[in-house]
């Protein structure tokens, strides 16, 4: 079998996190529209077919990339009806900090659905908080 130039170690020491820590740092570095599979995948060493072991295409991709930003935002315990307005306020300062260190990458959070464990707990955090406010669900 000929050999390629390319080799078999990198896609050895890959995984989902590793994926998806590179796809962040290639949105960086060339934007949203900068990721393709292919990209990716030469930035990791590897053939970007290979990506799909991890993700089954670019849009669960951009889906484990917002929820890798979504998991970056500090969510204190659930408030009290005397402390919501501090914790919304430091979940918001929280989400702007992320948004500040990922500015190419933080407009999935605006434009994908939240789909992973993560993603609802952090929907429901936010919802407990405004029950606490004395908000309804309607």
């Amino acid at each position: 079998m000929p050999k390629t130039s390319r080799s078999r170690e990198p896609a050895a020491r890959l995984n989902e996190e590793a994926v998806v820590d590179a796809a962040l740092a290639l949105i960086a570095e060339r934007g949203l529209d900068g990721l393709s599979m292919r990209a990716l995948g030469e930035q990791l060493g590897v053939e970007a077919m290979s990506l799909y072991h991890w993700f089954a295409s670019k849009d669960r991709l951009l889906d484990a990339v917002a929820d890798c930003l979504l998991g970056k935002v500090v969510v204190p315990p659930t408030p009290t009806a005397e402390t919501w307005r501090q914790w919304l306020a430091e979940v918001a300062r929280s989400y702007r900090r992320v948004g500040l260190a990922h500015r190419r990458a933080f407009p999935l959070l605006a434009t994908r659905r939240f789909l992973s464990p993560g993603a609802a707990a952090f929907l429901q955090a936010n919802i407990a908080a405004h029950l606490a406010a004395g908000f309804t669900v309607r």
